[in-house]
């Protein structure tokens, strides 16, 4: 008792007191309370990428197909979103499906066109060949028919009367180029030709001799050379050439002077030179015709057109 008049009791130290446990509700094991706070505490699953709203949504713009079924099929949408993402991605479906028509019939129509393309230009090819090809077809026959007239000119158009002596004389400087009987005006003597080349194309003896020809008749040409010995005139007479069966000595060309045939050719008198090229100027035939001792009496002769015949030292040869 301390000097109040309290009884003094030891206080208890709290840390060496013992105290019962407390019965806790919860720590007995119940199974039903331990799944059930299993499920309270477990970790949500992850939502897929494909079922996220934002996916749905692209997928609707870059894949209209495969956003259809990623809409519906595993996306966690509302019903009214994913309607509205359907009826875009259809929408982008149905302008793919149509710019991808479209590029096809594009291209068709660009392939046709190229087509028609290539056609016509390989026809303008073919037109152009074909023209070349009847061009060059056609100038032989354009040049040699000019050169036909040319010759037809020189020989019927251009000739003009003359009246030559003894000399040297030159056409078209003196004698004009064409067809001419030429026959002396007096006396006799040495009637020769030479072409522009320096060739010998006549050698005769005119005039009213026993061995000369009384007339000659001939083509001179441009850049022909006469030559006159033994005569003091000597006459240039033009002539248009005449198809007959009959000549005189002279140069002919069979089709315009003489008919074109099959003949026997024979000289009524005296006795000369018969000889016959072709156009390509190939001998055809060389004789000496008529009643001389080295003559033959007759010459079987096939003549074509553009032939020459070159009669010398005859005054007549029939073709029969």
């Amino acid at each position: 008792m301390d000097k109040f008049g309290f009884t003094n009791t030891p206080a208890q130290d709290e840390n060496t007191e013992s105290l019962e446990p407390m019965n806790d509700p919860t720590s007995a094991e119940d199974p039903n309370s331990q799944n059930e706070s299993n499920r309270q505490y477990q970790e949500p699953e992850k939502e897929s990428v494909f079922e996220k709203s934002w996916f749905s949504w692209v997928f609707s713009f870059l894949f209209p197909p495969l956003a259809l079924w990623t809409i519906w099929a595993k996306s966690h949408m509302k019903k009214g979103a994913k309607i509205g993402a359907t009826v875009v991605a259809s929408f982008f479906l149905i302008v793919a499906l149509s710019s991808f028509g479209s590029g096809s019939s594009s291209s068709t129509t660009s392939t046709a066109a190229s087509a028609d393309l290539s056609q016509s230009t390989q026809t303008e090819e073919t037109q152009e060949l074909q023209t070349a090809d009847t061009q060059t077809t056609e100038t032989p026959q354009t040049d040699s028919s000019a050169a036909a007239q040319e010759e037809e000119a020189a020989y019927s158009n251009t000739a003009v009367a003359a009246e030559l002596y003894s000399g040297e004389w030159a056409a078209p400087t003196d004698v004009q180029p064409g067809h001419y009987t030429i026959t002396s005006g007096s006396g006799s003597g040495n009637l020769a030709i030479y072409s522009k080349d320096g060739d010998l194309t006549t050698n005769e003896i005119l005039g009213d001799s026993d061995y000369g020809i009384t007339s000659y008749e001939t083509y001179i040409l441009d850049g022909d050379t006469i030559k006159i010995e033994g005569m003091d005139a000597v006459e240039f007479t033009p002539t248009d050439p005449v198809l007959s069966t009959s000549k005189t000595a002279g140069i002919y060309i069979v089709g315009t002077d003489i008919p074109s045939g099959t003949y026997t050719a024979t000289a009524p008198a005296g006795s000369g030179n018969f000889v016959v090229y072709s156009s390509s100027g190939s001998l055809k035939t060389n004789e000496i015709l008529g009643d001389s001792d080295y003559a033959v009496e007759k010459v079987k002769v096939t003549l074509r057109d553009k032939d020459i015949v070159e009669i010398s030292s005859l005054n007549e040869v029939d073709f029969n």
